[in-house]
This record gives C-alpha cells, sequence and structure tokens, in this order.
C-alpha cells in the first residue's frame, strides 16, 4: 500500500488538477464506467454464503478484474511511456497472482475433498461471470478513452484470462468430465 501512496501523491504533484487523490470515491460512485464493477464487487460483498462469496470475488472478479487493472491497463501504460504504472501494476499483478495461486489451492482442495463441491463452483462461477463480464466492459470504456484500446476487446481478453484461471478444477473420482467451471 505504501506504493501505491507514494505513486498516487506523484501524481497528485504531477496532474493537480486532475482529482487524484482527493476525487477517487465519487468515481467510484458516479463514473459509469466503474458502475458494473462497484455493482459486482458490492453484491459480492453482501453474499451471505462463505463459499459463494469466496467464489465471487476471488475465482471470478478478481481475475477478471485484475487483468483489465493490472494486465491490459500497465500494459496500456508502458505502451504511452507511463513506466512507472507499468511498474507499480506489474508489481500488483504479482501480489494477484499469489492471491489467485492459493484461491485456486483452496478451491481445488474443496472438489478434492467432495467431488461434489466442483458442480457447486461451477454454478457459482457461471452465475458471476456475467456480472465480471459487465464489469471488465465497463473498465474497458475507460482504457478506451484513455488509451484507445477497444472496450470489447479489453472485456474479452478479461474473460480469456478468468476462463483459464477456472479451467482444469480437480475432476471428481469417478468422474465423466462433462462438468467445466467458468
Amino acid at each position: 500500500m505504501t506504493t501505491i501512496a507514494y505513486r498516487t501523491r506523484e501524481l497528485q504533484i504531477a496532474y493537480p488538477d486532475s482529482g487524484i487523490g482527493s476525487a477517487e470515491r465519487s468515481l467510484w460512485e458516479d463514473h459509469d464506467g466503474w458502475q458494473p464493477a462497484r455493482k459486482a464487487i458490492e453484491y459480492a460483498l453482501v453474499s451471505y454464503d462463505f463459499g459463494e462469496a469466496f467464489t465471487a470475488l476471488n475465482l471470478v472478479l478478481a481475475p477478471t478484474l485484475d487483468d483489465v487493472l493490472l494486465t491490459q491497463l500497465g500494459q496500456a501504460a508502458r505502451a504511452r511511456g507511463d513506466d512507472l504504472t507499468w511498474l507499480l501494476t506489474s508489481f500488483l499483478a504479482e501480489d494477484s497472482r499469489r492471491r489467485g495461486r492459493w484461491s485456486r489451492a483452496l478451491a481445488d482442495l474443496a472438489v478434492a475433498q467432495r467431488p461434489e463441491n466442483r458442480g457447486v463452483l461451477a454454478a457459482w462461477a457461471g452465475r458471476w461471470g456475467a456480472l465480471a463480464d459487465d464489469a471488465a466492459l465497463g473498465l474497458g470504456t475507460i482504457l478506451q478513452t484513455a488509451a484507445g484500446v477497444p472496450a470489447a476487446d479489453v472485456a474479452a481478453r478479461a474473460r480469456t484470462a478468468r476462463d483459464q484461471f477456472l479451467a482444469g478444477l480437480p475432476e471428481p473420482a469417478g468422474g465423466n468430465g462433462t462438468t467445466q467451471a467458468g
């Protein structure tokens, strides 16, 4: 978090009229591009079932949104000569991969211990996938405006990243391979 605070302050000094460091809440609450992400995250946070909340946040929304906000934003920043933002997003992406590894390990363990969990996780992933896709498209409109990256391409890449993350949940013992996550 210290890195983010330093970078925020650097940007605030470099662009004093941008609202960086002071207008984030209003952007989160009011900017059209953020509203689908806000909706998805806020709905996930009020899920009463821990397993569903975990699936929504860690297995669906995080891989999707991290692809947009860390990978694709970082690539767009680097392409535009903003190496500092690229480095910051690369650093945060490494932490995201760590979270992804333990989240995936927990999902794999849940399926290994109770094979019927595979179908449950797949159903939840399917339910939350549409919200994640909408969120990626909304954030894609911001990247489109800022860096010229087509919003539909942003959303498609984010979905692919999520599908790759979810691919290959352990097959239940004696399973026939017909149930797929994502």
